[in-house]
């Protein structure tokens, strides 16, 4: 469980227009059913039952004045709290996504119309999957009149896949602690949780590439004489004799009035496949966790390749099959993440027959690094049809002795990010502000 801090003198400020991406309340929308007696007030109920009954039996009507003066602070209670909660209104702004073991936040923007303080104001997320996400309660002291505040929460992604943040829900046992009052928000809105990422270290899977022989500085000097086609952009470069007029930025040159040469890097650098196999291997004692590791290996071996322009190419072999053609950018990377976040079940057929021809397509003849928990036939049938295709194939197996030589400790949250941190959130100012 993440303990998280009070979120205590919380500035307010004036409120604006939700956002495009906040999901905003209905306020008109209120009943009685989130509202019950706590334990404090059941204990309250009991006690005052026992003085009624005393007061029936002794004849006493200061027992009963006692007995209806508790019926009224119960009424109080249940007006003051059902008040409080009903008329809030929250928005909220969440990531899309999130990685395994790391924290994420999620924003909450809540404005109280009315023109008198609300006090003791609870916060929590009801979770579609609870496996997925732990995610704390925030406590908020006191909303000021006619104000918007915002809220920060922070929680942690537990298991890879998708998941949703399907409601908020609002809660109050202010003034006396007798009656709670719920109300809950529907804000769907879906999360998907990628892989966790391990650093890794040392080539033994061959994540460098053998055919790549220029290092970063020499690529900056670099000018590409052959056919475009798909060449990566490098930049910007004086002319110089010998070069190319070809490769003149002709429109800088104008304006510049000196001639300007691209430099391109050659999109045929070395690369490989990583074909995932999602089975899980009911011999290992963990199977589950084993699967996870080897998930978590193929992102950390994508990530790790495409960080230094190689092209990587993804294979799933799960209960839907799927097939990434090699490629480099950051856009592929987070293309590649998504689908290994998305990957569910065991495939229906063989690993063989789920490779299919749309697999070996995407395989390029480049080298291949097979992910998986099985040492079974299948998995040595799949080696055999890959090196056919590919030549060169090399196993990563969770618990191997290469395995733990490869990979190390899990990436911190803001090296395993992969599209950045959440959104900022307009900054508080200090002030009552204005009704929203």
């Amino acid at each position: 469980m993440i303990q998280m801090p009070r979120a205590a003198e919380i500035p307010a400020i004036s409120a604006g227009p939700p956002g495009r991406d906040l999901a905003s309340t209905n306020e008109k929308r209120w009943g009685l059913s989130g509202v019950r007696l706590t334990r404090a007030g059941w204990i309250g109920v009991l006690m005052m039952a026992l003085v009624w009954y005393g007061s029936v039996v002794a004849e006493s009507n200061l027992l009963l004045l006692l007995c209806g003066m508790f019926a009224g602070l119960l009424i109080i209670s249940t007006w003051i709290v059902t008040r409080a909660v009903r008329r809030l209104s929250v928005q909220r702004l969440v990531s899309e996504s999130a990685v395994v073991g790391t924290d994420f936040s999620i924003h909450y923007r809540m404005h109280n119309p009315r023109r008198c303080r609300v006090r003791s104001v609870w916060i929590s997320e009801l979770v579609g999957q609870q496996d997925r996400l732990a995610l704390p309660e925030t406590y908020v002291p006191a909303f000021e009149p006619n104000s918007t505040i915002l809220i920060e929460q922070r929680g942690r992604a537990l298991r890879r896949g998708p998941t949703s943040l399907d409601r908020v829900a609002l809660w109050s046992r202010f003034p006396f602690g007798l009656v709670r009052a719920r109300r809950i928000v529907s804000l769907p809105r879906e999360l998907i949780v990628l892989p966790r990422l391990y650093s890794v270290r040392g080539d033994a899977f061959g994540l460098r590439g053998r055919h790549v022989a220029h290092s970063s500085a020499s690529r900056r000097n670099l000018v590409v004489r052959h056919q475009s086609g798909a060449d990566d952009f490098l930049g910007l470069r004086e002319y110089r004799h010998g070069d190319s007029l070809r490769w003149v930025y002709w429109r800088r040159s104008a304006r510049t009035g000196q001639l300007v040469i691209r430099q391109m890097y050659p999109y045929r650098s070395s690369g490989f496949t990583i074909v995932v196999d999602h089975r899980m291997n009911g011999t290992l004692a963990d199977p589950e966790e084993q699967r996870e590791r080897a998930v978590s290996a193929a992102a950390s071996m994508a990530c790790h390749a495409l960080e230094r322009g190689l092209r990587v190419g993804l294979i799933i072999l799960a209960r839907r099959p799927g097939a990434v053609p090699p490629v480099s950018g950051r856009i592929h990377r987070a293309k590649i993440m998504m689908e290994l976040a998305l990957m569910q079940g065991e495939p229906k057929d063989d690993l063989a027959e789920a490779l299919g021809a749309s697999g070996r397509r995407a395989l390029q003849g480049l080298p291949c690094v097979l992910v998986t928990c099985h040492q079974d036939k299948q998995v040595r049938c799949l080696e055999e049809s890959l090196a056919g295709t590919c030549g060169e194939v090399k196993v990563c197996r969770p618990g191997a002795e290469d395995f733990d030589a490869v990979f190390d400790r899990p990436l911190g949250s803001t090296e395993a990010t992969v599209n950045g941190p959440p959104r900022p959130v307009t900054q508080a100012s200090h002030g009552t502000g204005g009704a929203a």
